[in-house]
């Protein structure tokens, strides 16, 4: 099974979190929810939810929150 790879950097020491969400806005799978230190950091999603069932193939988003800052982006998952 194909993971998509996020990949993001930290200036600094900061709390991340980067969940996914389906288009209905309901949270699909949490990636990350910790302190960070400063640097470069990726976190794979393997194209499942909490309980480890594939989900359906759709629009999904990811969004990253370092600190108070959160960033939204779309990913698209083919059968």
């Amino acid at each position: 099974k194909e993971s998509t790879n996020i990949a993001y950097e930290l200036p600094s020491a900061a709390h991340v979190t980067l969940s996914i969400y389906d288009v209905k806005g309901r949270q699909v799978r949490k990636l990350v929810d910790k302190a960070s230190a400063a640097g470069e950091w990726s976190a794979a999603w393997d194209g499942r939810d909490e309980s480890g069932h594939p989900v359906s193939p759709g629009i999904y988003f990811y969004v990253l929150k370092i600190g108070e800052t959160s960033i939204k982006k779309k990913l698209v998952i083919l059968k």
